[in-house]
């Protein structure tokens, strides 16, 4: 402190001169300590924002690809009963391919029987 002192006699400056001088660096030297720490706060706070964020955005996605396979489950679901619908559709389509031969086959023979009958 006795360097101080002796600075500011050398400066020539007056005792309140010196003081107000000396308080302000002091008031500047705690702002600036403060300012660090707010910044670093700040900073740790954006950084668990950020990881929060992220925490969010994966459970989110997890939820989607929850989603996603129940949507697949439903859409193979529906897949499948229309495939066995038309697979239903295409039994009865033979079955009334096959009736329509037979019907055909006696519509013929009975029309060569009727003209063999001339």
């Amino acid at each position: 402190m006795e360097s101080v002192l002796d600075f500011f006699k050398r400066m020539n400056l007056s005792p309140e001169v010196a003081l107000i001088i000396a308080g302000m660096i002091v008031v500047i030297g705690v702002l600036w300590a403060r300012s660090g720490r707010y910044y670093q706060r700040r900073q740790r706070e954006d950084s668990s924002d950020r990881l929060s964020d992220r925490f969010e955005q994966v459970r989110e996605s997890h939820g989607m690809a929850h989603e996603a396979e129940t949507l697949e489950v439903q859409l193979e679901e529906v897949i499948r009963e229309t495939n066995a619908h038309i697979d239903t559709k295409l039994r009865l389509l033979q079955l009334l391919i096959e009736d329509a031969d037979k019907a055909a086959d006696r519509l013929e023979r009975a029309l060569k029987a009727s003209q063999g009958k001339k």
